[in-house]
């Protein structure tokens, strides 16, 4: 806020976006009482019919007359009747700020609202953030596709925002101090072969991590301590895959272009490829977490993904995985058949290796 920087922020599902935000709320109301945090989310946009616009001046303006009057203060009335312009709107902002007030807003998921592609959109954030009268933090699940309507001149949403940040994994480093503080307050701290043993079978993924440590907790945290822990982490391993994250592993290659699943796949299958200049495409797929890279090689983020994909057919992967998002039960359940004999082979060499 000091700065009045504007952020986006892009990732995959569950790799911390509204973690971000939420905490981005909680430091920013703690160090100014003159504050107006507005929080958005894709859902409320997208439930509703109508210019994505309209909708937006609506809730914001919802939202600011709501904090305002809890304080005791009032600002100008809109006819709700009647289409809101932006000027309608700046003239609100232009009150909040004569109190001593700033607005930030921070709009969550905003891939969901932004299906339509609506350019007025685009037009609206602008306007209230170059004319000073918001800082805006936003956080989408968008793909490499999708950049480009920052990098594009023509793009409505070029240069809108300071900073465009992809939220990637957590390091290796990390990854293992994450697991291990966890670990450490459950009662049944991981050894270092076992957080090494989570972390070549998951990755440095969160939610992957934190799906793992959640079931190897409430597996040891009824027995005693002669209980055997390979066995544990075997199955909570397990369980995590084929209760939890499966579904996310079918969301991130569904979502993929054909030509960047091919990549990852021909990666998954080769082991790694060599980092050059012209990875554009590769160092994109890394901003979201799917490849990361090391001395100068990239390699598929987590062995649950590589193994996903060497479980899949050759031929029309896109296809068969979107009949599975699309609730196909004969494809699921090949899938699961077909992915699980990959995925167990790879828990049981990693969990057996540990002493």
């Amino acid at each position: 806020m000091a700065s009045e920087v504007s952020v986006f922020l892009v990732g995959q599902r569950r790799i911390g976006k509204s973690s971000i935000l939420a905490q981005l709320r909680h430091l920013e109301s703690s160090h100014n009482n003159k504050l107006l945090v507005v929080g958005l989310h894709g859902d409320m946009m997208y439930s509703h019919h109508g210019e994505l616009g309209q909708i937006l001046y609506r809730r914001l303006y919802r939202e600011i007359e709501y904090q305002f009057n809890s304080q005791g203060m009032r600002i100008s009335k809109l006819d709700h009747r009647k289409p809101v312009d932006e000027w309608q709107i700046i003239k609100v902002l232009e009150q909040v700020r004569d109190q001593g007030f700033k607005v930030l807003l921070l709009f969550d998921d905003f891939d969901i609202a932004f299906r339509g592609n609506d350019p007025s959109v685009a037009m609206v954030i602008r306007s209230m953030i170059s004319q000073g009268h918001m800082v805006a933090a936003f956080a989408a699940s968008l793909w490499p596709e999708h950049m480009e309507m920052f990098s594009d001149q023509n793009a409505p949403w070029y240069n809108v925002f300071s900073l465009v940040k992809g939220i990637g994994n957590f390091t290796v480093e990390e990854g293992k101090e994450l697991l291990s503080v966890l670990s450490h307050r459950s009662g049944k701290e991981f050894s270092e072969q076992e957080i090494d043993t989570i972390i070549n079978i998951v990755g440095t993924q969160p939610y992957y991590m934190q799906c793992v440590g959640m079931l190897v907790f409430i597996d040891t945290e009824f027995k005693n301590e002669k209980c055997d822990r390979k066995k544990e982490l075997s199955y909570g391993v397990d369980r995590a895959v084929y209760e939890i994250m499966f579904h996310h592993l079918i969301y991130i290659v569904s979502s993929l272009r054909e030509e960047d699943l091919q990549v990852i796949k021909k990666i998954s299958e080769k082991g790694g490829t060599e980092k050059t200049r012209n990875d554009a495409q590769l160092s994109r797929l890394q901003a979201i977490g799917l490849l990361d890279e090391k001395d100068g090689t990239y390699y598929v983020a987590n062995n649950l993904l590589k193994n996903f994909l060497l479980g899949m057919p050759k031929e029309g992967i896109l296809e068969k995985i979107r009949k599975t998002s699309d609730r196909n039960p004969e494809w699921t359940d090949f899938a699961k058949a077909t992915i699980r004999k990959s995925i167990d082979e790879t828990i049981k060499v990693a969990v057996g290796a540990l002493s």
